[in-house]
């Protein structure tokens, strides 16, 4: 019987204390024709030193340093671990995400009448233990155009980027964008899935685990990194979809979710946000007048420091702009 080699990419830094965790629960899938590549991203904790035990001890795991010439993050480490990948399979995990027994054997064995990449399920590993809670419920969807707007529309639930094993020679032409702080495993999943017709298969199974407790970020940080990944999303899309109205309108909501969510009300550097927003409207048709009325009315709003101020009618705003953003792919 013949058994693929799969690859798993693991990018990593400072955690030395969790890594372990992940990689025994590589070394003890009950499909062994696997190799994992690990990629630090400069740590400065004992990474070096576990590493040297694990490779040591197993001759599968390789570990090597982030390219100076590249940027850091773990989407550059990401990219350099599939260039030295062999295998004909892939996976991307993070440093402390955990996989049952069974995963690779169960996924590989999805692998038949030409599938292109299969979906297994994720649930939280939370202060280490396992709940058995689905929270990338599969969506029966019919095909790759589907799943597109799903991901655009920001619309639970989709697949992160541990449920997937692709098949290398699909993904080959694609890379985690480097830019991106946040939002990059959507990102390069909507870029494969807006490129072609491919077929998928479902597994109604957990086999994934994605730790919670260890992913706390300080809040200011994580909100200028949001901020950030949206707008670069934003150049990029107003300019791919600008000739597919059903991407296009799904892209809005998940523009406006993420506004509303970290922009809207966010009295920090809201100004300069703004500006940028008005900005991007002004340049492009990806929004039209009524989407920059809702936009304007927000930054008054905002400006007015109003989200728990009782007469303005905030609440009610928010709610008729949800309600716009919400039905606007029903319009057509």
């Amino acid at each position: 019987m013949n058994k693929p080699l799969v690859s798993i990419i693991i990018p990593t830094y400072n955690r030395y204390h969790l890594i372990g965790e992940t990689l025994d629960s590589v070394i003890t899938q009950t499909y062994t024709n696997w190799e994992c590549v690990v990629i630090d991203d400069a740590s400065s904790d004992y990474a070096d030193e576990l590493m040297e035990f694990y490779c040591k001890k197993y001759s599968r795991i390789q570990y090597h340093h982030r390219p100076s010439h590249k940027p850091k993050g773990a989407n550059a480490c990401r990219n350099y671990g599939f260039d030295l990948s062999n295998g004909e399979y892939i996976i991307f995990l993070d440093d402390d995400d955990i996989l049952e027994k069974s995963c690779l054997e169960i996924r590989i064995s999805s692998f038949v009448n030409e599938i292109d990449f299969v979906i297994a399920n994720t649930a939280i590993l939370l202060y280490d233990r396992k709940k058995e809670i689905k929270i990338y419920k599969i969506l029966n969807k019919k095909d790759s155009e589907d799943y597109l707007l799903s991901f655009l529309k920001y619309e639970f639930p989709w697949w992160s980027v541990m449920s997937v094993m692709w098949r290398k020679k699909l993904i080959r032409n694609y890379k985690f964008d480097e830019n991106l702080e946040r939002f990059q495993d959507i990102d390069f999943h909507i870029r494969i899935l807006q490129n072609g017709q491919f077929k998928s298969k479902k597994i109604d199974k957990i086999d994934n685990y994605y730790r919670i407790d260890q992913k706390k970020r300080n809040g200011t940080v994580h909100s200028t990194k949001v901020i950030n990944s949206l707008f670069i999303l934003l150049e990029k899309y107003s300019t791919d979809f600008s000739e597919n109205r059903v991407a296009h309108l799904a892209f809005k909501k998940y523009f406006y979710i993420i506004s509303r969510d970290f922009i809207f009300f966010n009295y920090r550097n809201y100004s300069r946000n703004f500006r940028k927003i008005f900005k991007i409207t002004k340049k492009t048709n990806f929004f039209d007048n009524k989407d920059r009325l809702i936009f304007l009315v927000y930054y008054f709003y905002t400006l007015l420091k109003a989200k728990d101020k009782k007469g303005l009618g905030v609440h009610k705003f928010r709610k008729f702009s949800n309600k716009y953003y919400d039905n606007l792919n029903h319009s057509l």
